[in-house]
């Protein structure tokens, strides 16, 4: 699971690769959470 940043605007559907940059800490939970800082949409 991942947290949307504040104010980021991307369109993502099922299947859609993306590039993700967190803060490096990852929760202890299930399923494991983190904080993202920026999501970038991958075109392969």
């Amino acid at each position: 699971m991942v947290g949307f940043p504040d104010k980021e605007k991307i369109s993502l559907k099922e299947g859609d690769k993306v590039k993700i940059i967190y803060t490096g800490i990852v929760r202890e939970t299930y399923p494991s959470q983190i904080d993202a800082i920026k999501i970038e949409k991958v075109n392969e």
